[in-house]
């Protein structure tokens, strides 16, 4: 029963999740070219809020605990595990006040609305992962923007997260 309730609760969410995709993208739009990159990542982090409170379709709960005040006068490279899809939501809403660009592979820059477009203006570094010179050119460039912007910058270094969780 659980597993049916689990797969109900499920196909519900990401129902939600794309929806809420779909929606924002031209809402990321409009806040990029009328009003540029600052109310353009605003935008992305109601569109966070709003994934963030989906979760309560699951059932989850999220709390969040910070051992120290996050400086927000300077930029920070964030550097996390990736567990899961749900941590991206949570780590942007989490770090929304220190606008983080995230290094992500090129891949997700092309065909998932709202996502995409967001990796593609809002800076983040897109990186081919079977050429270590673009990546590493595209980082430089990202630190260069991160330098000029004081937003900062947020890596998940293991890359690909894995099926079972295991590190």
């Amino acid at each position: 029963m659980k597993k049916i309730i689990d797969y109900v609760l499920g196909s519900l969410y990401l129902l939600y999740f794309g929806l809420v995709l779909v929606i924002f993208h031209p809402i990321q739009m409009v806040c990029f070219h009328l009003f540029g990159r600052r109310v353009h990542q605003k935008s992305v982090h109601v569109l966070n809020g709003f994934l963030l409170h989906g979760l309560y379709i699951l059932g989850t709960r999220l709390g969040f605990q910070a051992k120290a005040t996050l400086p927000t006068d300077r930029p920070v490279i964030f550097i996390a595990n990736h567990q899961s899809m749900f941590d991206i939501v949570g780590m942007i809403w989490f770090l929304r006040k220190n606008f983080p660009l995230f290094v992500s592979k090129k891949e997700l820059a092309k065909g998932i609305p709202s996502i995409s477009y967001n990796l593609q203006k809002s800076g983040a570094a897109l990186i081919d992962r079977q050429d270590g010179k673009q990546a590493i050119m595209e980082i430089a460039r990202l630190a260069k923007l991160i330098e000029e912007t004081k937003f900062s910058a947020a890596i998940f270094p293991e890359g690909t997260r894995s099926r079972t969780g295991a590190l």
